[in-house]
């Protein structure tokens, strides 16, 4: 596509942004998008905002029709300088999950119970009619399998998370007993799409497309003109083309009315006509549409779910998808099984990752700004890797975590034995993203934890092994001195559970380091933090909230690096307000600073807002 067509896209999707809604409240206007806009039963090479109706209207007929509460459709819109045309056709949509009466009375394998699961299948929710399976997806975050299907195939209003879900669908076999599937866990309809996920039970599955046999592995935003194909529980395998983008449809969906979609539009494709005429039908709902390239070959790249098609059979026949980067998103799958970290293979949910609400009061974890967000190594929406008992924070460039935050029970601490340390990546975000032993081998730095690792091990002894297990992933290593996590601030975190009066001897620990790039010192490709900080809360027995923030201050200088590694002079732990950390880091601690016993003392604070603590007894609670 020519650059001003890209640039008049982007214009005309701002238009339909904040258009569409004001127009699809009319009833005889049925969607938006952008097309080509067609001239004498032509399609031009001109751009266009394309309305379709449900009714095209003859001039001498418009007046009655605006009057009956249809508006008026402009011949052009303008945005700044641009001027976009557009374009009117008829057209009017149903979701595809209404089964029609079947015309062949032997049922082809795609509606019958099949042990080995594959995509272009029957299935649907257990009091529902029945759709397609679109493709086998899996949670991003713990990579879980699952059948993935529109929300009205599996959800349509009626149902709740955890509903049986059958295949083949019950129009397909009443004997909903034997066909059951597996649960419904998540669902979404509107703008962003009409999309749900099943687990699967009790069945094998197959990622290749019914007939098509190809896996689908990758996605595509496609584009006007792109072929496509898909794989329907109905209509078996139809070839389409991209005939409208970036289209907003009104979808009436029975029980809950209407509904607005996102997605784009599809129609036959001229050199694979289908049979009967019909790229879609009731019953395709679900089904993934493929890319395939200019030669007209096939691809595994997945570009839209299939959730409608034309209501009445005096239209021109299309289909319309969603777009599947926006359904992989709002549902949190991907359709790569992803490699998942031994944290996420052996935790339970129970015990997995930092709790806010862990000592009773709500403490929440640092709030990052939006500069710094856009830093994050992310696993989906999450900013944060959970682990047994905590979580990390990850800076991706620097390769190092922002922060990390445990909750440690000193009250249920369990003596986990160490044995030979097994440091490994985190597979849940790129290898590129941490600082793996290329930093430290040859050399006397060491793999410093920022959480320390007994802090997590609490709780029953299978969660506490597995919680040291989890402290040993590079994103929970720092470069740093080999006594300042095993020493200064292991002595600090002890002192303060056997020395002051927690409440329940429990405390949330946040660490990490100060990121300076221009103080910190380059090594190997990295920059190497000098400071590191904590911040220690607490409920005191009286039921007041303690905050109390440190920060380790090492000067350090080199010496014939490579040979003898880092030689750091001195290092201090300094008590400091929460104030400061804020301040060094550029995190939020919420309302932390009006429970900081450091910030309430200013006799106790030198000129450097710091104290030096040489020894445990000067710690302010």
């Amino acid at each position: 596509m020519a650059q001003n067509n890209n640039e008049l896209i982007e214009t005309a999707k701002k238009i339909i942004r904040s258009q569409a809604e004001n127009y699809l409240q009319y009833p005889n206007i049925t969607s938006v998008g952008i097309g080509y806009k067609i001239s004498e039963g032509k399609t031009t090479t001109e751009l266009s905002i394309q309305f379709s109706v449900a009714q095209k209207a003859k001039a001498e007929s418009l007046e009655s029709l605006v009057s009956s509460g249809t508006k008026e459709i402009p011949e052009e819109f303008k945005f700044g300088k641009v001027v976009i045309p557009t374009d009117v056709v008829q057209r009017s949509f149903s979701a595809h999950y209404q089964v029609m009466s079947e015309t062949v009375v032997q049922k082809d394998q795609r509606k019958l119970r099949q042990n080995v699961i594959k995509p272009g299948i029957s299935v649907g929710h257990v009091n529902s009619s029945a759709g397609t399976i679109g493709s086998i997806v899996y949670d991003i975050h713990n990579g879980t399998p699952y059948v993935l299907s529109n929300w009205h195939v599996l959800d349509g209003g009626y149902a709740q998370t955890g509903d049986p879900i059958v295949q083949p669908g019950p129009y397909d076999d009443s004997n909903v007993a034997n066909n059951l599937l597996g649960k419904l866990v998540k669902s979404h309809l509107g703008v962003a799409g009409d999309c749900a996920i099943s687990t699967i039970e009790n069945r094998d599955f197959n990622e290749a497309l019914y007939e098509i046999n190809v896996e689908p592995k990758k996605i595509a935003k496609v584009d006007l003109g792109d072929k496509v194909i898909k794989s329907g529980r109905t209509t078996g395998v139809t070839h389409g083309v991209v005939s409208r983008i970036h289209v907003t449809t009104k979808i009436d969906y029975e029980g809950i009315g209407e509904q607005q979609v996102g997605g784009f539009e599809i129609v036959i494709d001229p050199k694979h006509k289908p049979v009967d005429g019909e790229i879609s039908k009731g019953g395709d709902s679900g089904s993934l549409w493929l890319v395939k390239d200019k030669q007209d070959n096939l691809t595994n790249i997945a570009a839209g779910l299939h959730f409608a098609g034309e209501s009445s059979e005096d239209q021109p026949e299309h289909a319309l998808a969603c777009y599947i980067h926006s359904v992989l998103q709002k549902l949190e799958i991907t359709l790569v099984k992803p490699k998942i970290s031994p944290a996420i293979l052996s935790s339970s949910n129970e015990h997995l990752g930092y709790r806010p609400n862990f000592m009773g009061v709500t403490v929440d974890l640092p709030e990052l700004s939006v500069g710094l967000k856009r830093k994050v190594a992310k696993v989906g929406n999450s900013l944060t890797l959970d682990y047994t008992h905590f979580s990390v924070c990850m800076n991706k460039s620097r390769r190092i975590a922002f922060y990390t935050a445990v909750n440690i029970d000193g009250d249920a601490l369990r003596k986990i034995i160490r044995k030979k340390d097994k440091w490994v990546f985190d597979s849940r975000i790129g290898e590129e993203f941490q600082c793996g032993n290329d930093i430290y081998e040859n050399n006397k730095l060491d793999r410093g934890h920022l959480v320390r690792r007994l802090d997590p091990c609490w709780g029953p002894d299978t969660v506490a092994k597995q919680a040291e297990v989890d402290t040993f992933h590079y994103t929970n290593a720092a470069p740093q001195h080999a006594n300042l996590n095993q020493k200064i601030w292991g002595d600090l975190e002890d002192y303060i559970l056997k020395n002051t009066d927690v409440n329940n001897l429990k405390i949330n620990v946040f660490t990490g380091p100060v990121f300076n790039e221009t103080n910190d010192v380059p090594y190997r490709g990295i920059l190497i933090p000098i400071k590191f900080w904590k911040v220690v809360t607490m409920v005191k027995e009286d039921g007041s909230l303690s905050a109390t923030a440190y920060i380790l201050d090492q000067e350090n200088e080199m010496d014939n690096l490579e040979k003898v590694g880092f030689v750091f002079g001195e290092y201090r732990t300094y008590q400091t307000t929460i104030a400061e950390v804020e301040r060094l880091t550029g995190f939020g601690f919420g309302n932390l600073k009006n429970f900081d016993p450091k910030a309430i003392q200013p006799e106790a604070i030198v000129k450097t807002g710091r104290t030096l603590v040489d020894r445990m007894e000067r710690i302010v609670f």
